[in-house]
């Protein structure tokens, strides 16, 4: 079994302070899971220079001269945690099996990083990450003020908490998970789509943003079906938010009578939405 390659990606603005500290802490975190064979040799710490003013990117330029597995991308200008996040991951897209993101400062605890067993496939967001394991379980941890951890609350957790399947009606097993800004997806293998977290920019596919002119709280902190294919006849239940009542969904019919038996494959996210 190939032993997967992981990159840390740390997004910095003005960490001069942390710097020296973190990238100690953070080596000899991925020396001592290579040594277990959790992760690859190969397997790297990136951090990204959100156009700091101070002596941050001279300090990654120095690390990364000095041990091999520092490396650093630069932006020319400010553009906020979170793109610099998704320059940090685009990047290492091309070299690694898995990808986690970690602040500067640890307020993470890096622990959490080895702390599950049999993992197989792991997915960043702005401030959570997921980790898929070899039985089909979803463990989550970071932030979590939209429910994108999915474990039934709202409390931020530095070490991974499971993934809260149980009302997942006819859930199959999972095969994927992917994660946007503050939304999570898993697919399961009879290719049905699930989601949590964020739906301020109606990411959960039911049709209207999450926000206060909807009358809708954007708390989703358990996994719901994301119904992607036109004739679907299991879509998800509605609440009309003013009377609390069920509203039972109508499917669309399908213009091809084959659609309906079609599978979703595959998953990849983006910022605030997600492919399928």
């Amino acid at each position: 079994m190939k032993i997967p390659v992981l990159y840390i990606v740390i997004p910095c603005y003005n960490e001069e302070e942390v710097l020296p500290e973190t990238s100690k802490r953070i080596l000899d975190k991925l020396q001592r899971m290579g040594k277990a064979g959790i992760c690859s040799d190969d397997s790297r710490v990136l951090f990204v220079d959100d156009g700091s003013r101070d002596q941050t990117w001279s300090m990654i330029q120095e690390l990364s001269e000095k041990d091999i597995h520092f490396g650093g991308v630069k932006l020319a200008h400010n553009r906020g945690h979170q793109n610099a996040l998704l320059a940090g991951l685009m990047t290492a897209k091309n070299y690694c099996d898995a990808a986690i993101s970690m602040d500067a400062d640890l307020q993470d605890d890096i622990g959490a990083i080895d702390g599950i067993d049999n993992a197989v496939m792991v997915a960043a967001g702005y401030k959570h990450n997921l980790v898929l394991t070899k039985d089909g379980s979803v463990w989550a941890f970071g932030a979590n003020t939209q429910g994108q951890l999915g474990n039934a609350t709202t409390i931020n957790s530095s070490t991974p908490v499971k993934v809260d399947f149980s009302a997942a009606a006819d859930i199959g097993h999972i095969v994927q998970v992917v994660a946007s800004a503050n939304s999570s997806y898993a697919l399961d293998d009879k290719g049905q789509v699930w989601g949590w977290g964020s739906d301020a920019y109606a990411n959960l596919g039911r049709g209207q943003e999450c926000n206060k002119a909807n009358n809708c709280i954007n708390i989703n902190a358990t996994p719901i079906r994301i119904d992607v294919l036109s004739g679907n006849s299991t879509a998800h239940t509605i609440v009309d938010v003013h009377t609390n009542n069920a509203i039972a969904p109508t499917p669309e019919i399908a213009s091809d009578s084959n659609i309906g038996l079609e599978k979703v494959t595959q998953l990849t996210a983006g910022r605030d939405h997600v492919l399928a």
